[in-house]
């Protein structure tokens, strides 16, 4: 039962709602439509006034001038927005192609670092092997000849090359330098060690 009563409750509330929302459009839109006499509720009042205080009040088009004049700024905005619009798309196209273009140049980039860290592991490679040639040529040199060699090239060439050589040759080697030579490279060998070891 209660809910029939509802029901019929429900249909009269859409009804009244129904019959109001009509009611506005039939005043909104006799509003707008009407040509002769009041165009807005602006003017009606205007002319009530002017009637009962008999002083003079602008026109009756005055509000048709109004709506005009803001229709006229409604569409300026309107246009002004679209341009900014056009122009914010513009500026994102152009802030895309950047970004593909730092995307393109980051992934060179990637690829060039890469082929300069193959090229270092390259050279270092060659270095060692180089090196390594070197130390077997002086070992395989008598002490005396490889000391004598040894003396006449730069103190950290001639370190390195005995820091990668067999200990007892190169203990011999040192043996047959010059104390003051053999100091020198005793000290520099034990400052790289050091550094190393840190």
């Amino acid at each position: 039962m209660s809910s029939r009563r509802e029901s019929r409750r429900l249909k009269a509330f859409l009804a009244v709602l129904f019959a109001l929302l009509l009611l506005k459009g039939w005043v909104m839109f006799s509003l707008v439509t009407q040509e002769d006499g009041v165009n807005c509720l602006a003017e009606a009042a205007s002319a009530d006034s002017k009637q009962l205080s008999g002083r003079d009040e602008p026109e009756a088009g005055c509000c048709r001038e109004t709506m005009s004049g803001l229709l006229a700024k409604v569409k300026e905005e309107n246009e002004l927005l679209k341009k900014k619009a056009m122009s914010l798309e513009e500026k994102e196209k152009k802030l895309q192609v950047f970004s593909n273009e730092l995307d393109e140049k980051t992934d060179k980039l990637a690829h060039m670092r890469t082929a300069v860290e193959k090229m270092y592991q390259e050279i270092a490679r060659q270095e060692q092997e180089s090196q390594t040639k070197v130390v077997k040529i002086f070992e395989a040199m008598e002490p005396e000849d490889a000391a004598l060699r040894l003396e006449s090239m730069d103190d950290e060439i001639a370190s390195q090359v005995i820091m990668n050589m067999n200990g007892r040759k190169a203990g011999q080697i040192i043996g047959a330098m010059s104390p003051q030579k053999a100091a020198r490279l005793a000290l520099r060998i034990s400052e790289v060690s050091g550094k190393a070891a840190k």
